[in-house]
């Protein structure tokens, strides 16, 4: 990441919450960045016997996107609203080309979370190899007022639900330790 792109987010972020909410997140970054652990890269074959459906909560529903186009504008707006839109249209535009996909999770008609997957491959460097038919869940992103109700769980479980049936390879996310 180039030094303009952080300092643009830390712009945008400073711009929506204020000189002190910027100051207590760099804080927090900081501590992060000395204290930091080990990421951990998790795995699940997608194997049809081994893996069960997920059910959406009633009032959720989960959309495939495969280009920008299929996003509606209301949903494009809240999607690239979380942080600073110009960036997230710049890698919205560039996972796309990529052939990654945007898995929305909606309440009613707001945004949820989001996260991405792509076939065969990551966005940017990865730990290791991935084959072809392996599939990298990235970038996942739960709204504040939807945090602390399991969505992330569903979206996870439900797009490897829907991955087991197109792919046989496994399904790489990585968290930090």
């Amino acid at each position: 990441m180039s030094v303009s792109h952080l300092f643009t987010r830390l712009v945008e972020y400073q711009r929506r919450h204020g000189l002190r909410a910027t100051l207590r997140r760099a804080a927090t970054a900081a501590r992060r960045t000395v204290s930091a652990r080990d990421m951990v890269v998790f795995y699940c074959d997608l194997d049809p016997a081994r893996l069960r459906s997920v059910k959406c909560p009633a009032g959720f529903s989960i959309k495939r996107l495969e280009s920008q186009t299929d996003l509606t504008s209301s949903d494009f707006e809240q999607v690239t609203s979380f942080w600073n839109p110009r960036l997230a249209m710049a890698n919205m535009r560039e996972r796309f080309e990529r052939g990654a996909v945007l898995w929305v999770i909606k309440s009613g008609e707001s945004v949820a979370g989001y996260g991405w997957t792509l076939r065969g491959g990551s966005i940017g460097p990865y730990y290791f190899p991935l084959g072809a038919d392996d599939i990298h869940l990235f970038d996942f992103y739960v709204v504040p007022e939807f945090r602390g109700r399991g969505i992330n769980p569903v979206l996870v479980g439900s797009i490897l639900s829907e991955m087991v049936k197109t792919c046989d390879g496994r399904a790489f996310i990585e968290s930090a330790e």
